[in-house]
């Protein structure tokens, strides 16, 4: 079904028609699968005027499943629903579902004050992370009190999960699947100051050659402002980026998805291919013809599919997207 829709064979309008009937599944592969391609996009229009609409759709869709499993796992729960729980509460965290967003950003700071007291569950965490900083508290200082390195003068960002997802990167003692976790956090920011702050921890000796992309991908692929930086650094930057990554051949690909992948504009893609024309990166090409590729391909769909979305969700919702002005 959504296939079809990208391929344009099937009105995307169709396939919402039909996903809107999804609201009391209660199969997880069947969720899971409605969510990877409903979040796809999501993605391919965030930048549109409707795309708080679209977030409403989403809500609406998932928070049957949200009053049904609730943060906290059944006695004897199985492996499957507690997996079911964190694609439904990350997903409503994705459409700004606001009582979501708040219970993560309570618990992410009741942790962070004393984990002992507020564990947190580990399929839980990740989602809890990226929320908590997706969703953080306005940044306070200048441009110049960057979050990384010394404090800021702005007691705001000192409490900011921005910062404290850093300080808890840099424990000692943190675990491989933890460091996972909050160095996908990090790229969650949605902060010009703190994106800035997250590109240069990024690339600083803090973070692990292997672990660079992740990181990278994070900031370059969760919202348009970090995708806009992420591209502007590794094209300001590219001669020091290739030089560092080229010997490591599967981490160059990686970086270049990172930041040249997702955007959903011709001219885009066009800059992107008179880049590499420019500056060969041989070790990427396959990876940069996919993108390239995928780039176009996001332009068209949104060309065929931005008007009759428009008009789908406008009178779906003409009391706009359910959030208090």
């Amino acid at each position: 079904m959504f296939a079809a829709a990208k391929a344009g064979r099937l009105p995307i309008t169709s396939v919402l028609d039909v996903s809107d009937h999804f609201r009391d599944e209660t199969e997880y592969c069947v969720v899971n699968s409605l969510t990877t391609n409903l979040v796809a996009v999501a993605k391919v229009h965030a930048d549109k005027p409707y795309f708080g609409l679209l977030q409403r759709f989403i809500r609406e869709l998932y928070t049957p499943a949200y009053k049904r499993l609730g943060w906290e796992p059944a006695k004897d729960e199985d492996h499957i629903t507690g997996l079911f729980r964190a694609t439904v509460l990350g997903t409503l965290s994705f459409a700004g579902h606001p009582d979501v967003i708040a219970e993560a950003k309570s618990r992410f700071y009741k942790y962070v004050a004393d984990p002992n007291a507020n564990p947190i569950r580990a399929d839980l965490k990740g989602l809890i992370y990226a929320a908590a900083v997706k969703n953080d508290v306005p940044f306070a200082g200048s441009a110049t009190d960057k979050p990384v390195g010394t404090p800021p003068v702005s007691h705001v960002d000192h409490e900011s999960a921005f910062r404290r997802v850093l300080q808890m990167l840099r424990a000692p003692d943190v675990s491989a699947e933890e460091r996972t976790r909050l160095q996908d956090a990090v790229g969650r920011t949605r902060d010009a100051v703190r994106l800035e702050s997250a590109i240069e921890f990024c690339f600083s000796d803090e973070v692990r050659s292997q672990d660079v992309p992740l990181v990278f991908t994070s900031i370059g692929q969760n919202s348009q402002a970090g995708r806009a930086m992420s591209w502007k650094y590794l094209t300001d930057n590219w001669k020091a980026v290739y030089a560092r990554f080229k010997d490591a051949g599967f981490l160059i690909p990686r970086i270049v998805s990172a930041a040249a992948a997702g955007w959903s504009d011709n001219k885009k893609a066009d800059q992107i291919e008179q880049f590499f024309t420019a500056n060969p990166c041989p070790e990427a090409d396959r990876v940069i013809k996919q993108v390239l590729e995928g780039v176009r391909a996001n332009a068209t769909r949104l060309s065929r599919e931005s008007d009759p979305l428009s008009k789908y969700l406008s009178a779906k919702y003409p009391d706009g997207d359910g959030h208090k002005k």
